[in-house]
């Protein structure tokens, strides 16, 4: 709230969603906007129970009525040139649908933060195969909501809702964004501090409920993908896939489907990298400390590859 508040651009509207959460948050956000004076509009909208971060951010989707609009978790926080840098691009071009701000990411009681910046990605992406080309096959944007400017027109025109009831469900609603973007452009500026905090929606949450839910992100994600970069899509979802849950590959349903699947279509693009990531997944779930048993034998796995190619 207060960075929000400390924004040097001030034509903003602030909409703050009650979620109905069990802590006295929204008794202090109503609070700070009683005794705020500054020109910012703030306006909360309440939710008759408890519906998760996907309906909270949609209920803000269909809020909005400017132009662009930005997410910003109740757990982080923005520089105060954060809107003014990313709008001053956004305004450069009409035909420019995001722009992905650059984030410091500070550790839960560690002092010094480090960059998640995009200084490796191009400044401006115009046409979907480079979109795709950077975060599929590169792997240089993060799937997440925060930190992007976004053009509502460009939301509304595709229907880019988040699937309610999901835990990670940035990780969905991004591979469907950045298979509809067809310009954007990247500020390398930061403009965003994300927190890690231990008791966070993630974190906080049980290994087979995230697993859960990771099955049911990576079987939507794998039953429509991009016709020609299949190979990529497939890459590029391997370590989300894995980090937590190897342990839960024969046990939690919706996991396990998504895993059939994947080696199905591993074998069926012939991506072989894929495909020893899964078979030496499902021989660690076997072991009791799965997940570092996965990690030792992909350690392996990897050195070996490379001295096969050094060989060759």
């Amino acid at each position: 709230m207060h960075s929000v508040m400390a924004q040097t651009y001030t034509d903003i509207e602030c909409i703050i969603i009650d979620d109905c959460g069990t802590d006295d948050s929204m008794a202090k956000c109503e609070q700070m906007i009683r005794e705020y004076e500054g020109p910012i509009k703030f306006l909360i909208l309440h939710h008759e129970h408890n519906r998760g971060l996907s309906a909270a951010r949609n209920t803000g989707i269909h809020q909005t009525i400017g132009k662009w609009f930005y997410f910003l978790d109740s757990d982080d926080e923005i520089t105060p040139h954060c809107i003014e840098t990313l709008l001053k691009v956004g305004e450069e071009d009409e035909a420019i649908e995001m722009v992905q701000g650059s984030t410091r990411f500070r550790p839960f009681r560690e002092k010094d933060p480090y960059d998640l910046s995009w200084q490796q990605l191009p400044s401006s992406m115009k046409d979907s195969e480079t979109i795709k080309y950077w975060f599929f096959h590169k792997r240089k944007m993060r799937p997440a909501a925060w930190n992007k400017l976004l053009k509502r027109s460009f939301i509304m025109e595709h229907q880019l809702f988040f699937k309610d009831g999901l835990l990670f469900e940035d990780t969905l609603w991004t591979y469907y964004l950045l298979n509809c973007l067809n310009e954007t452009r990247i500020v390398t500026e930061t403009t965003h501090y994300y927190y890690s905090c231990p008791g966070s929606i993630c974190t906080g949450t049980d290994i087979k409920i995230q697993a859960q839910n990771k099955g049911i992100v990576l079987y939507e994600i794998l039953t429509n993908l991009p016709h020609g970069i299949e190979r990529d899509v497939l890459r590029r979802y391997i370590d989300f896939f894995f980090y937590p849950g190897v342990s839960c590959v024969r046990s939690v349903f919706e996991y396990k489907s998504a895993f059939s699947l994947y080696w199905e279509l591993a074998r069926k693009y012939r991506c072989r990298s894929v495909q020893t990531d899964l078979a030496l997944a499902y021989i660690s779930s076997y072991f009791k400390n799965s997940d570092k048993v996965f990690k030792r034998l992909r350690r392996q796995s990897r050195r070996v590859a490379r001295l096969k190619n050094r060989i060759m």
